[in-house]
């Protein structure tokens, strides 16, 4: 078997020595081939020679020679001998480079009949001597030869930036290269020594794109470091390996950044936008490898004069310095861009943009540029088109998508933070987020889809001026169109808003009747809810309530009262035991199509805000009944001044002190709050130029009504508190009046009828009363006396409790840092009837205590006040 086996073989041998004879000789082809297999089987020890060296003598005369008759095809001659490496073991390699050397030597009449392998080892092979080797061997290599040269052409042209790099490297087409086609050394030892030194330098190429050789090894870290093959290098050498390892460890950092199986992937369009422009300045610095090695190519096929002319290390180093600084700088950007996408990864590069370094400016502004191409694209579409397209999650401009189209101008689209790039700032960012909404608002909610003026513009001055949009200052042309499309758009939502849906009339219409702003109907709708509000709540119907609204409306509205009526409403809140009807009675005001999208958030705070609005007008509305009541039963009672005298005096005189604080809390509120605020808010109104403008306005209008209303995060659980327990205690006094009044005229009757039964008796005969009768009208007069008696003790009660929390409250308004709340408690005590019983209320307005305290920095007497302060309210 193994002899069939080695017949096949040699079979197969022998047929590509003939294939190989025909291509340098076809005319004569068998006599070639006959010699050739005759010198094989004479020197068969040659082809099974183990010393490395006789390898490296023979490339280098295979090398010469090809420099000399066609230096194109040296690199194509490199390039397959590297390949012939890793497919043949040495010996048989030293064999067929042995054969290729005796069949390229056309410089004598005869082939040498010996060819030195090695000092002691001779290879006898005759031919003949008119074969033109020459012209074979361009045959040989004619393909590739084109190819090749086609590839240097591209890497050479591929990137203008390296030309300055060019420049400086060996050109092999130049007779000022550094490589010299002259005579080949005779010396064995210079061939070797150009050798390691190819060696060397080709290893510091490999290493240069972070690849292992055989001296530079990676670790786990990246990091290049000496293998111990390296101990037969000089210092020198082993420094400037090292050197150029930095650059090769610099590829690394930054090829990461791109490679999706690295933890370090730039994810998202921003980060592909990254990407791509990494990959450019890698382009770049391929391209210069690519010189490089062609250069290190050609040095190879070419003989050498002197050593100093070779591609070496320090030459290496030279042309590889600039690059280097470069990827070092890419690396150190990167790596602050490490697990950041959008408008995060944006704003890390934006920071790095004016570091005064000049060479680094340019790339980070390169690197923003195609960062922002995805941003650029974003917000094309958003404040054209409404739109957003953003896959990863990236816009700074966020819709969310459970929010429905009815919520969609103040919930559906919202600015989003952590992703706004740190070259927008927060008044661009709302201006891009009310653009597009208002785009949507239009098409959606309006169902106009007129286009937006400037539309075009806009998309040109994105195409050709995006760099403004991360450039220091907001004049540039792009921020111009931005603004000019946002009150474009902002204008016609104000126009169709203003006037198709008459805003203002029914912001209006809800400051009349949710604001209790018109007097005479909440006069009406008090006395004519009164006997149903006077129920418990459980009694109460919805429509019946409406019914007695409606009427009210009709007898004093001088609008539509229809109109009126399709959005006012009753609304009963939820009740508890003990409640009446004035606790769970609302009135709504309800809006419908863009209206209702742009007021739904503010529609709560006006339900907030009628409550103690409603109250106050309950307790003012009490109050008057009581004083009413008061004065028309004062003449009935005549008869009893002597009794009720001590009683009535009091109760007039504790009403005296209740309707004027009611008065000036109502008039605070009502008057120096809500119309002052409502002022000011018009005003605004008529100088919008967009929608938020109204809107933002509106507000702050609802905002001062809650601070004048006690109902603010500050004053809720204080002043808002104490106000309400003096509205209960001011309620205590009607049902203390009317079991008075019921006591009072019962005695008042049962008088009368003591002397109806005396008349009656004189006219009878009986001239008088029993005793009887006289002792048990004595008896009814003693126990009205004692009745009159306890009844005033507690009025006396409710008295004393009512000046407590008022004093509680006045102390609160004085202690206040606001300027406001600070004169209304003085007003409130104008006489300083509560000061002389309360000492308290002396402390909070002497100059010790507001030093000592802090008011004097806010307050009537800080430095900055003390010259011509006009109040905030009070002024108006």
């Amino acid at each position: 078997m193994a002899n069939k086996q080695n017949q096949r073989n040699l079979r197969e041998i022998y047929d590509l020595l003939d294939k190989l004879c025909h291509k340098f000789s076809p005319d004569r082809h068998k006599e070639v081939l006959k010699k050739v297999t005759t010198g094989i089987v004479g020197s068969q020890n040659l082809f099974f020679s183990n010393v490395q060296t006789d390898e490296t003598i023979i490339m280098t005369k295979l090398k010469n020679q090809i420099a000399n008759k066609s230096p194109a095809n040296l690199s194509t001659f490199l390039n397959l001998h590297e390949e012939l490496s890793t497919l043949t073991q040495t010996k048989f390699r030293t064999a067929i480079l042995t054969l290729l050397l005796s069949l390229s030597d056309a410089e004598s009449p005869k082939l040498p009949n010996t060819i030195d392998s090695h000092p002691a080892s001779n290879f006898s092979l005759p031919l003949r001597s008119h074969i033109q080797t020459s012209a074979s061997m361009e045959q040989i290599f004619k393909t590739t030869t084109s190819r090749n040269a086609s590839m240097n052409s591209v890497n050479s042209e591929s990137n203008l930036k390296l030309v300055n790099f060019r420049k400086k490297l060996p050109s092999s087409a130049s007779t000022d290269s550094v490589l010299d086609y002259g005579q080949t050394p005779d010396s064995d030892v210079s061939s070797s020594y150009y050798s390691q030194n190819d060696e060397i330098v080709q290893e510091a190429i490999y290493a240069l794109t972070g690849k292992s050789g055989k001296y530079l090894k990676k670790d786990v870290t990246g990091d290049f470091k000496l293998d111990i093959k390296s101990r037969n290098l000089n210092a020198q050498e082993a420094i400037s390996l090292m050197r150029l390892a930095e650059t090769g460890r610099l590829h690394n950092d930054v090829h990461k950044y791109t490679d999706p199986n690295s933890e370090y992937f730039l994810c998202g369009l921003f980060g592909q936008g990254l990407i791509a422009q990494i990959q450019v300045e890698m382009t770049q610095f391929y391209g210069l490898i690519a010189h490089l090695q062609d250069n290190l190519n050609n040095q190879r096929a070419r003989t050498y004069t002197e050593c100093v002319e070779a591609l070496s290390l320090l030459k290496l180093l030279s042309y590889i310095s600039e690059p280097q600084r470069r990827l070092r700088t890419i690396s150190e950007l990167l790596h602050q861009c490490k697990d950041l996408k959008g408008g995060k990864l944006a704003s890390s590069l934006h920071n790095q943009l004016y570091n005064g370094n000049p060479a680094a400016k340019e790339i980070v502004e390169s690197f923003l540029r195609a960062t922002c191409q995805p941003l650029q694209s974003m917000l094309s579409y958003w404040l054209i088109d409404g739109e957003i397209k953003d896959p990863h999650k990236e816009f700074f401009i966020e819709e969310i998508k459970e929010v429905s189209s009815d919520r969609l101008w103040h919930h559906k689209y919202r600015v989003v933070p952590s992703r706004v790039p740190s070259f927008i700032s927060k008044q661009l960012a709302h201006t891009i987020l009310v653009s597009g909404k208002s785009i949507n608002f239009l098409r959606d909610i309006c169902e106009d889809k007129t286009p937006i003026k400037g539309r075009d513009e806009l998309r040109a001055a994105f195409e050709n001026n995006i760099d403004d949009l991360f450039r220091k200052g907001s004049d540039s042309r792009l921020h111009d169109m931005i603004d000019q499309v946002y009150l474009n758009t902002s204008q016609k939502v104000l126009e169709i808003v203003m006037g198709q849906y008459r805003l203002m009339e029914h912001l209006a219409s809800m400051r009349k009747y949710l604001l209790l702003g018109q007097g005479d109907f909440i006069g009406l709708l008090m006395e004519n809810l009164k006997d149903e509000l006077d129920r418990s709540a459980k009694d109460l119907y919805q429509h019946a309530l409406f019914s007695i609204v409606s009427a009210s409306i009709r007898a004093t509205t001088q609008m539509d009262e229809n109109e009126v009526l399709k959005h006012l409403d009753v609304k009963l809140v939820h009740a508890i035991d003990g409640d009446k009807g004035w606790d769970i009675f609302t009135l709504q005001y309800t809006v419908h199509g863009p209206l209702s999208t742009i007021l739904e958030p503010n529609m709560g705070k006006y339900q907030e805000l009628f409550k103690p609005l409603w109250k106050a007008k309950h307790v003012e509305f009490v109050l008057n009944n009581i004083w009413k009541e008061q004065m028309l039963n004062s003449k009935m009672l005549r008869s009893l001044k002597k009794t009720l005298n001590p009683v009535t005096y009091r109760l007039h005189l504790y009403t005296s002190e209740m309707i004027h604080f009611v008065n000036q809390m109502q008039y605070y509120i009502l008057f120096e709050v809500i119309e002052c605020s409502w002022t000011n808010f018009t005003k605004r109104v008529q100088n919008a130029k967009a929608l938020d403008d109204i809107l933002q306005a509106h507000e702050d209008f609802l905002n001062e009504v809650r601070i004048g209303a006690f109902l603010d995060n500050e004053t809720k659980t204080t002043l808002y508190l104490h106000l309400d327990i003096v509205y209960d205690s001011i309620m205590k006094l009607e049902e203390w009046q009317r079991t008075f009044y019921d006591i009072t005229f019962k005695e008042l009757e049962a008088r009368k009828k003591f002397e109806d039964f005396i008349v009656e008796s004189e006219k009878s005969g009986a001239y008088g009363v029993t005793t009887e009768k006289r002792l048990e009208r004595d008896d009814e007069q003693k126990l009205f006396e004692q009745n009159i008696s306890t009844l005033k003790k507690s009025l006396d009660g409710i008295g004393q409790s009512y000046e407590k929390y008022v004093n509680d409250f006045l102390l609160m308004l004085t202690s206040s840092k606001d300027q406001n709340l600070q004169l209304f408690g003085t007003r409130l005590d104008f006489n300083s009837f509560y000061k002389k019983r309360d000492q308290r209320l002396k402390t909070p307005l002497t100059y010790e205590h507001m030093r000592l305290s802090g008011m004097g920095h806010s307050g009537i007497f800080s430095r900055s006040n003390l010259s011509g302060y006009t109040p905030v309210r009070l002024g108006h």
